[in-house]
């Protein structure tokens, strides 16, 4: 069998609300049968839901609370991906 390695590119909106907001996480390497997590730097899910609606795009629905400025890594099983974009501050979430 065949696997891709995930690459977590970037993040959109890089901000949100405290009332919960929808951002969208580049990852080629996801597929829609992947079970992903988004999570902050202490390796915590920001996310009330996670939806992967296509190959690479994973959209999550943040928790209703306020998230501090955090750098976002994708976990998908036991194995944790940062961010592979050389311009990291597009994987920041606040």
């Amino acid at each position: 069998m065949f696997n891709i390695t995930p690459k977590f590119v970037s993040i959109s909106p890089n901000s949100g609300s405290i009332g919960g907001s929808v951002i969208t996480a580049t990852v080629p390497g996801v597929g829609t049968s992947n079970n992903v997590s988004i999570i902050d730097s202490a390796g915590v899910s920001i996310c009330e839901s996670v939806t992967v609606v296509s190959y690479g795009v994973v959209e999550c629905k943040t928790l209703a609370q306020e998230i501090a400025q955090t750098q976002l890594s994708i976990k998908q099983g036991n194995t944790t991906y940062e961010c592979v974009n050389t311009d990291n501050s597009t994987c920041k979430y606040e």
